[in-house]
């Protein structure tokens, strides 16, 4: 697989499957509408077995292309219906990175050209110290862009006054996000960076956590505003 990423614009990946004898050649452009977004998308199947193009052919045409529009087309239109707003080209981007599968997402108010593992922590609410070490020093990242873009945002530099931010998985398989009221109203001409790295160089540790206990270096960023949060925010308190 060889995958170029096209900042603000999509990707172009090539894919080829010697086991099977099929290659596959995958274009998503992004390009401005008076509407929106307007997402131009297109993937070449060439089967180079014969005996094989007479079942697969059917399936390829019906049934990928089926599940393709369910994943990532439905899930576009619920976007965009949710708010009654176009959906970003940065967004678009890092949604069609994520249904690929082969990324994972680091969200940072910072530029940064090479990643060092960092001491994280969690605060249970027994603990005598305030604070315990979560895991060993890693570079934490995640397969869900939406996490990504809520910690390039939601964060310290961008909110200096009582940040109190927090997410977790649903049993639908979704994402929630929280924050204060305070840290709500906090919300005005954000920006963030969400960096792309190739997810085979992490280890999963959930399903929506990824760490890697060495140095590494983005394959791509993105720029995100505020326009960029997830819609599925609640305001709470902590």
């Amino acid at each position: 697989m060889h995958t170029e990423i096209l900042l603000g614009k999509g990707f172009i990946s090539d894919n080829d499957s010697y086991q099977f004898g099929t290659s596959g050649h995958e274009e998503l452009f992004l390009s401005a509408h008076p509407e929106g977004t307007l997402v131009d998308y297109t993937y070449q199947v060439s089967i180079h077995k014969a005996w094989l193009r007479v079942i697969a052919t059917p399936l390829i045409k019906w049934y990928a292309m089926k599940a393709w529009e369910k994943a990532f087309i439905d899930e576009l239109k619920k976007m965009v219906e949710s708010d009654g707003s176009a959906v970003s080209s940065e967004r678009s981007t890092l949604y069609a990175l994520e249904q690929e599968g082969k990324w994972v997402f680091h969200g940072s108010p910072s530029n940064i050209e090479v990643f060092e593992p960092r001491q994280a922590y969690h605060y249970p609410n027994n603990s005598q110290s305030g604070r315990v070490p979560d895991d060993n020093p890693a570079v934490f990242t995640s397969p869900f862009a939406d996490i990504a873009i809520f910690m390039a945002l939601i964060n310290k530099t961008n909110i200096p006054k009582g940040l109190r931010r927090g997410f977790s998985s649903r049993d639908d398989g979704s994402v929630g996000f929280r924050v204060t009221k305070e840290t709500m109203d906090q919300i005005h001409n954000l920006t963030g960076y969400v960096y792309v790295f190739e997810k085979a160089k992490f280890i999963p540790r959930s399903s929506s956590e990824y760490l890697s206990y060495s140095p590494v270096t983005p394959d791509d960023v993105v720029t995100v505003t505020e326009r960029d949060l997830p819609k599925n925010i609640d305001v709470v308190s902590f």
